[in-house]
């Protein structure tokens, strides 16, 4: 999330899941589609900031541009970085068709078990569902 002022950019980053964790896709499912979820980090990097309410962008604003957001987070070229989800190949149809788009556009499917990734993905989204 950020924010810009004279000149100057706030940048926030949200630990999401632990280095070494597995991935729990329940909560990460609900992570990045919960509109709740988004609307308080807002809010609350709104209340903590010393930014004028101005200089926020209406909304919830866009993905950055990723030579923009590499740039600023100061990644690597080998870092891992989630575009834009058209430009990840997710279109909202199919949540396995759209893990194995991002998983395979991040270069990850050399380390990750995709389909066996995706069974268990699928199976958590149903468990959801009922």
């Amino acid at each position: 999330m950020v924010a810009c002022q004279n000149d100057e950019v706030i940048k926030a980053i949200f630990e999401i899941k632990k280095q070494g964790k597995t991935v729990n896709y329940q909560s990460l499912y609900k992570t990045l589609v919960d509109v709740e979820f988004l609307r308080r980090i807002c809010f609350r990097l709104m209340e903590v900031s010393n930014v004028e309410s101005k200089y926020w962008s209406d909304g919830y604003g866009v993905p950055g541009d990723e030579y923009f957001v590499r740039e600023l987070l100061e990644l690597k070229e080998d870092d891992i970085y989630f575009d834009q989800p058209s430009k990840m190949g997710i279109e909202g149809f199919d949540i396995g068709d759209d893990f194995t788009y991002a998983i395979r556009k991040l270069g990850l499917d050399r380390v990750i078990d995709v389909e066996r990734e995706r069974k268990i993905l699928t199976d958590s989204v149903r468990v959801l569902k009922k």
